[in-house]
């Protein structure tokens, strides 16, 4: 009974992460809103660079790499808090054309500048600032 559950578990968690990326392309906006805190600021900006790749433009929260995935007004947008969050939601919401300019580079960067750093110099830069 509990291998059964353990399977059930395991494929329904298989079966989210392959209908994961059909969800959302569902979506307008991409947001990552997250606290500044140590914990944030070692996450990857995996959630966002999802939203990049499939070209919808992305709010994220300018915490750890991702001031580094985000171009503030050229790939995306940066929000410092709940105030520039709302702000950059509002922007996207009512301008069509900021939305499609936004998209599209987001897909780029997510494409081209995710796979350069595959080679893993972008880690081994990181290991050597900790």
């Amino acid at each position: 009974l509990l291998a059964a559950f353990a399977l059930s578990s395991m494929l329904g968690a298989l079966a989210g992460l392959l209908t994961a990326p059909i969800t959302l392309t569902r979506f307008d906006i991409g947001i990552m809103p997250l606290p500044d805190d140590d914990w944030t600021r070692g996450k990857c900006g995996l959630k966002g660079l999802q939203y990049m790749a499939l070209g919808i433009p992305t709010v994220m929260s300018a915490v750890g790499v991702n001031q580094e995935i985000i171009r503030h007004g050229e790939n995306g947008l940066l929000a410092t808090d709940d105030e520039s969050f709302y702000q950059a939601l509002v922007s996207l919401i009512e301008d069509n054309a900021l939305r499609n300019r936004l998209g599209s580079p987001a897909s780029l960067y997510a494409l081209v500048d995710g796979e350069s750093r595959r080679d893993g110099s972008w880690l081994a830069g990181r290991r050597r600032a900790i």
